[in-house]
């Protein structure tokens, strides 16, 4: 069943369909971030380093480019559908709790990251609002906060317009291990504040549920 209805009319999409999206999701971000970590050692090596046997290092840097792309388009559709989900969810856990006027639906909570200059803020906004709504009780112990959130988003940010507007490829040694170390470590906050979300509001439709039935 893909949707239950509530008593108060609200329905919410299966916590365990959420817990499935997030993990196949972090799975492909930790496995983007593997191949790009790899790619970038293989042109470190001027295309010396190959892994696997019978295969020239440019034959091995292909395999792994469009490996890569494969898990970017299939990372970013588990994204949105995971978005979209959890964007639904927090109508039912806010309700009758606080106003639910200014949240953002589902719908453009993923229609928004396509929008110039809205893209800018409004996912992050709706990503704050997944996490108000999940730690509406005083009982939450959230390992999370909007403040990480934040500092989450804006690293993006600023990753997203260095690798678009100025790039890696001329960067010396030192400064593409220096890169190498903040994409890494903005990924991993990235994947580190997905999955805690999605625990937070499993736990709270678990908690919700005890309460409306």
């Amino acid at each position: 069943m893909r949707k239950r209805f509530t008593p108060n009319g609200l329905y919410i999409e299966n916590p365990s369909e959420i817990r499935f999206v997030y993990k196949i999701l972090v799975l492909s971000l930790l496995a983007i971030i593997a191949l790009t970590l790899f790619l970038y050692i293989i042109a470190i090596s001027d295309n010396r380093f190959s892994p696997f046997k019978n295969l020239t290092p440019e034959m091995t840097e292909n395999i792994i480019y469009l490996s890569y792309i494969f898990l970017y388009i299939f990372g970013i559709i588990c994204f949105l559908i995971w978005t979209y989900k959890t964007a639904k969810n927090k109508f039912y856990l806010a309700h009758s709790n606080v106003s639910t006027l200014s949240y953002i639906g589902p719908k453009m909570s993923v229609v928004y990251y396509f929008i110039p200059l809205f893209c800018l803020f409004k996912p992050y906004r709706a990503l704050v609002q997944v996490w108000e709504s999940a730690n509406l009780s005083k009982n939450s112990k959230s390992r999370i906060s909007p403040k990480l959130i934040l500092v989450a988003w804006i690293s993006h940010l600023c990753l997203m317009f260095y690798d678009n507007y100025l790039g890696s490829s001329d960067l010396s040694n030192t400064g593409l291990c220096i890169y190498l170390s903040a994409y890494v470590s903005i990924n991993l906050l990235i994947v580190y504040i997905i999955m805690n979300l999605s625990k937070d509001q499993i736990r709270a439709i678990a908690q919700k549920k005890n309460i409306d039935l």
